[in-house]
């Protein structure tokens, strides 16, 4: 995952490779501390502290509790920022990953929280267009820019997942304003959206939009905003025919 590249301060910067490494490690086996995790990378203390320091004043991880440790001595535990779960969910799921999708998968259920509003359903969005997509079958390929998924049904949702997370690092570039789960969960309403007026002629469109409808409350608050789009066209349709009159 040498490609993980965080914007600060409206700059880009590539991570050095022992920053990814513990960045990638806590993504897989979740929230640690730095002594702990220095014996599992076998770092030098100073070393891991030090790469502590940076990815948390880069807004990557940030300390989710503090334990007394076996000698009394306080244990800081940190984890994935929300910014920090959506850098790395772009990193994993492009085609040069160095993670397998099993991989990938593991990291989506370690980190729901950070994105709840879709991994808290994951399951259940994917069985739903497989369900879809097995009395209506379409040639499907796996995609060239994104690791080796299943299926179909797994690449729409991870497409969702990949749109959602690029949005919010670009919103994040352009505001600087601090990432947070609601702002994640924000864009993944406008990502569906988005979705359903841009793809609409997409050849997958249809197992997407089942499985949508099978969440009632989530589908009932997408159509209004998919109304938006007809009645944006009827204006403009009415002030096309006024012009050509």
């Amino acid at each position: 995952m040498s490609n993980i590249e965080p914007r600060t301060q409206k700059r880009t910067k590539t991570l050095p490779e022992n920053q990814t490494k513990i960045l990638l490690h806590i993504a897989l086996n979740g929230p640690i501390d730095a002594y702990r995790m220095n014996k599992e990378l076998s770092f030098k203390l100073s070393t891991t502290q030090l790469a502590f320091k940076t990815l948390r004043e880069m807004g990557l991880i940030k300390l989710k509790d503090t334990i007394k440790g076996k000698t009394d001595q306080n244990r800081k535990i940190y984890d994935l920022t929300p910014y920090g779960f959506c850098l790395v969910t772009g990193a994993m799921i492009e085609n040069n990953s160095v993670v397998s999708f099993d991989e990938v998968s593991k990291f989506l259920k370690i980190h729901k929280e950070l994105f709840p509003d879709l991994l808290e359903k994951w399951d259940f969005f994917i069985n739903n267009s497989k369900d879809y997509f097995s009395h209506n079958p379409v040639e499907w390929q796996q995609p060239v820019y994104m690791v080796h998924i299943p299926d179909i049904s797994t690449q729409i949702w991870c497409d969702i997942l990949r749109h959602t997370c690029n949005s919010v690092k670009n919103s994040y570039h352009w505001s600087g304003k601090e990432v947070t789960v609601e702002m994640i969960c924000d864009e993944y309403r406008q990502t569906l959206v988005n979705e359903l007026y841009e793809d609409q002629y997409g050849p997958y469109i249809d197992g997407f939009v089942y499985s949508l409808k099978q969440d009632k409350e989530l589908w009932d608050e997408l159509v209004p905003e998919v109304q938006s789009f007809i009645d944006d066209f009827k204006e403009r349709i009415v002030r096309l025919e006024k012009i050509i009159e």
